[in-house]
């Protein structure tokens, strides 16, 4: 079947600077790397790729900006597969390098050497498709990386389980600010909405019942948001034409997500799709048809 096009979210800032490819084959292994300005994917997590049609389903669930790999095809699925993983780095000069691996017992560790290239004001992500034979694939129940000596362990995304408790922990609350002045905060029902005719900031109070909050918190589980990268492209009903910071704590554990808003058909785009309409719906019937919010527009100034 061809090659396949890889798509990945990727931020403003990787519109103007585009991503970086590095193709490796080392001894006995290979790996491809791609450098982006935006964590496309969650660093603390893995995601093994074995056939064509998951590796489809990975494109599919972080689309956007394209990147091709040729060699990608049902040929390279017949006898190997990918350990999808992202590296971090606070500042673009700075590169990785595989240096080995080794599996013993089902435990995978990959051994990461951090090179500097220079001090740039940029971070960097680097998505790593790591190849590995399907003989030893199947063998792999563990993955590790090995940084410099500092070892850390990625977990699958397929079988990946939320850390957020089935009952909402009553240090539960959720906070969403969107460019340029609307934001909300359960923790002191604090609503504001731009400014009212005498250019003071239209500020009114909101209460959530425990039952609203406790819907609330079940959509986010449901979405394993805790799962997510601290950045993603979403489509919401009501674009504000800058970007929405979505935070909540959930048993003393902060998650915050910048969500960027953007008019791209989101059919495919599965793992955003869902983001973006657990936000609406959450904004829509929670907060924009509360009694609060209705009077809060009466008031609001029209520029």
């Amino acid at each position: 079947m061809g090659k396949i096009s890889l798509y990945f979210i990727l931020l403003i800032s990787l519109l103007l600077t585009g991503c970086n490819f590095e193709n490796l084959e080392i001894d006995n292994f290979s790996y491809n790397q791609y450098q982006f300005h935006s964590p496309i994917f969650n660093n603390q997590l893995f995601e093994g790729i074995c056939s064509l049609d998951e590796m489809n389903l990975f494109a599919n669930n972080y689309q956007s900006g394209i990147v091709d790999v040729e060699h990608y095809n049902e040929a390279f699925f017949t006898s190997k597969s990918l350990i999808a993983f992202l590296l971090p780095e606070g500042s673009g000069g700075n590169t990785n390098k595989i240096t080995s691996y080794t599996l013993e017992d089902g435990k995978l560790t990959i051994n990461v050497k951090r090179t500097h290239a220079g001090d740039t004001c940029d971070e960097a992500y680097w998505l790593v498709f790591f190849e590995l034979l399907k003989e030893e694939y199947s063998q792999v129940s563990n993955v590790f990386i090995n940084r410099d000596g500092v070892a850390y362990e990625l977990e699958n995304v397929k079988t990946y389980k939320t850390k957020m408790p089935e009952e909402m922990p009553d240090d539960f609350w959720i906070f969403i600010w969107v460019t340029p002045f609307f934001e909300y905060d359960s923790r002191d029902n604090f609503l504001r909405d731009g400014y009212d005719n005498s250019s003071s900031p239209n500020i009114t109070e909101l209460v959530l019942e425990e039952e609203q909050l406790k819907e609330i918190y079940k959509l986010l589980r449901d979405i394993k948001i805790d799962m997510y990268p601290e950045a993603a492209f979403v489509s919401t009903n009501e674009s504000s034409g800058g970007h929405i910071s979505l935070s909540i704590n959930s048993n003393g554990i902060q998650k915050s997500i910048s969500l960027f808003e953007t008019n791209t058909n989101f059919e495919d785009w599965i793992c955003c799709m869902e983001l973006g309409n657990t936000y609406n719906k959450i904004f829509d019937e929670y907060i924009k048809s509360s009694e609060a919010y209705k009077n809060l527009q009466l008031t609001k100034k029209i520029n």
